[in-house]
């Protein structure tokens, strides 16, 4: 009898730079004071707090698919650099 196996490989390069930038900015609004810094705290939480929703997978073919970021986290980090939280 034959046997059949399926690999499937994640590629998961950009949701890791994503979550590390995520990370930084996280830890660098501990310094900062004020509303606009508070509401973009309150973005990252609900992203965090809320895990399912926050990436996409693509079919790459050939048993690969990559995971990206969604573009919740384009929204936080374009925020954070008009806070000039992360350049």
């Amino acid at each position: 009898m034959a046997a059949m196996t399926l690999t499937i490989t994640a590629e998961m390069e950009e949701m890791n730079d994503a979550i590390l930038l995520l990370q930084e900015v996280h830890a660098r609004l501990a310094k900062k004071h004020g509303d606009e810094f508070r509401r973009l705290d309150r973005a990252i939480e609900a992203l965090v707090g809320n895990p399912e929703d926050c990436v996409e997978a693509y079919w790459l073919g050939d048993g690969k698919i990559m995971v990206a970021p969604k573009g919740e986290f384009t929204d936080i980090f374009r925020e954070a650099r008009r806070l000039g939280v992360i350049d």
